[in-house]
């Protein structure tokens, strides 16, 4: 049997407030309300305290095996597996009532977001990548290509036309992704392709966090020219007006530069003694990051293409931010959690709180400021505040999960999580930006199914960007993460 015990006063003394056969799932929504979740005979029972743990009671829940739970306040997320495939529930009365919201039976690994009305997501089934295309606000997904057998990055720029890359070459498609032919041979450069932009016929590029690579020629011959002439490595670029800006720099200091050339030579624009570790373009065109310290915790904006920079946003209390999305500087939104998301469309003044059942990936705003998240296994689109569709997604995968390291970015040391759907030997290793192994963290060990997590402490390596590996017999996934000194 296992005990959930409470503590008031600071974790000298202890109390049992609740005695459960196999404790699957503890939950804190609020300073009195907690949620357990019991597993008994491969059946799981949720329970409910409404007093701080002096007495629970049952809650009536959709019937299936819930896979995963999500609280907080009054509302209250959970999915139910059943066989291979996953159907989510949303409460806002701590579970006396249910509304089934939607149900898709496939897995996304990672996705392409050009609108609502034009969407890509791909998925790994055995030794193949299936290309599924969603142009109806993801109602249904239309298999488009399943004879991809590699995937690293994949973009489309807009209804019709998209990149992929597959070891040193990248592909093109001009018709959604039902056929692809070879844009560019890289030969023996190693890179993670970030961007792909066609100026004209003759010029042509392909962006990364390490280099960019320019073709003159309609892509037949491709120059190379690293990041590393203006510094080691960059914290974040993004490409306005066939201008690339870059930031790079150390944690305290970070730097902006300017290439008008492509690329090939850069002009500094202006200094930040701060991380400007997220650097994007608001919607509004104007260039914004956002920074966790140590001189600065907030999101900043210039309206000059960098030369000047101006506060629009503080974090409270130096709180540490995992995500920024800014529409404007009236509208942004950030998160301080991995599965939750606040968001103000008056600078700040007065936010809304939204959860989700596990990790998000990235946001997506329409004009009104109604917004989509998106995940490996859920789509939610909120309108006006309220949860209109959320897909979930499951192939035989299902079960297995690798998580986004935290913090991340960080310094020296980082949390990396997975699930494991069943009982097997497990590899965990770290690469560099060029592809080459660095650290083995886990080497072909036997591993429990359930969740796990392990400490990486990366003292020994420089900054940049590095990528983990999860390997078993069953299941393979890579994500990103940087390293910032």
């Amino acid at each position: 049997d296992d005990d959930i015990l409470k503590t008031t006063d600071g974790g000298l003394n202890f109390i049992n407030i609740k005695n459960i056969k196999y404790l699957r799932n503890f939950l804190v929504a609020s300073e009195n309300i907690y949620y357990t979740l019991e597993d008994v005979d491969n059946l799981n029972k949720l329970y409910k305290t409404e007093n701080g743990g002096q007495s629970w009671e049952a809650i009536n829940k959709p019937n299936g095996r819930i896979s995963s739970l999500s609280a907080k306040n009054d509302k209250l997320y959970l999915s139910l597996k059943f066989s291979e495939k996953f159907d989510l529930y949303f409460s806002e009365n701590r579970g006396n009532s249910w509304t089934q919201i939607n149900q898709r039976k496939i897995l996304f690994n990672k996705f392409s977001y050009f609108s609502d009305s034009a969407s890509w997501f791909y998925n790994k089934s055995g030794e193949r990548i299936k290309l599924y295309y969603s142009g109806d606000n993801f109602k249904t997904f239309e298999l488009m290509n399943n004879n991809i057998s590699d995937i690293k990055f994949l973009k489309f720029n807009n209804s019709t036309t998209g990149y992929y890359q597959s070891g040193n070459k990248i592909f093109k498609s001009t018709n959604k992704g039902v056929t692809w032919s070879q844009f560019a041979d890289l030969n023996n450069s190693t890179f993670q392709a970030n961007d792909v932009k066609e100026i004209s016929d003759s010029l042509k590029l392909i962006l990364s966090y390490s280099s960019v690579f320019k073709s003159t020629d309609g892509g037949s011959t491709w120059s190379f020219y690293p990041f590393k002439e203006i510094y080691n490595y960059i914290l974040g670029f993004t490409f306005i007006d066939n201008n690339i800006y870059s930031v790079t720099g150390s944690l305290n200091h970070s730097l902006f530069y300017k290439s008008t050339n492509y690329g090939e030579t850069y002009s500094y624009l202006s200094g930040v003694y701060t991380s400007a570790l997220h650097f994007q373009q608001g919607e509004d065109g104007n260039l914004y990051f956002y920074s966790n310290g140590p001189n600065l915790y907030g999101i900043v904006k210039s309206t000059n293409e960098g030369q000047t920079w101006s506060t629009i946003y503080q974090y409270a209390n130096a709180q540490y931010i995992s995500k920024v999305k800014v529409v404007n500087d009236s509208t942004f939104a950030i998160s301080y959690d991995i599965d939750d998301v606040k968001i103000t469309t008056n600078k700040g003044l007065t936010w809304k709180t939204f959860y989700f059942p596990s990790y998000y990936d990235a946001l997506f705003f329409d004009k009104n400021n109604n917004f989509t998240a998106i995940s490996e296994n859920f789509i939610i689109k909120f309108n006006s505040g309220t949860p209109t569709n959320i897909y979930t997604e499951s192939e035989s995968v299902s079960g297995y999960e690798l998580f986004q390291n935290y913090p991340n970015p960080f310094n020296p040391s980082t949390k990396i999580k997975f699930n494991l759907k069943s009982n097997e030997y497990v590899s965990l290793k770290i690469y560099d930006i060029s592809g080459k192994e660095v650290f083995n963290l886990i080497n072909n060990v036997f591993h429990q199914k359930g969740t796990h997590e392990y400490e990486y402490n990366a003292t020994n390596l420089s900054s940049g960007i590095y990528f983990y590996k999860l390997e078993t017999g069953n299941f393979s996934s890579v994500k990103k993460m940087m390293l910032i000194k």
